[in-house]
């Protein structure tokens, strides 16, 4: 399970935040973008959006309170 957490500041961003050290990660989801046909769903739904987001921060964040340790 990720330790990032969503955090909602006021923008269209799917914003993701260390609750550790307090690092934020904005991602941007693209509803209907260049490939998608008209009239058909986004390629992924908003839902495994953010978890590729929280995924990807996870793999990505390296966070100073954990090089303390």
């Amino acid at each position: 399970m990720s330790a990032a957490r969503l955090i909602d500041d006021g923008t269209m961003d799917t914003v993701v935040v260390c609750p550790e050290c307090g690092e934020e990660q904005r991602y941007s989801y693209a509803i209907g973008g260049p490939d998608q046909v008209q009239g058909e769903e986004p390629a992924e739904s908003y839902d495994e959006f953010v978890k590729w987001a929280m995924a990807d921060f996870d793999g990505e964040h390296e966070c100073p309170e954990e090089e303390a340790k």
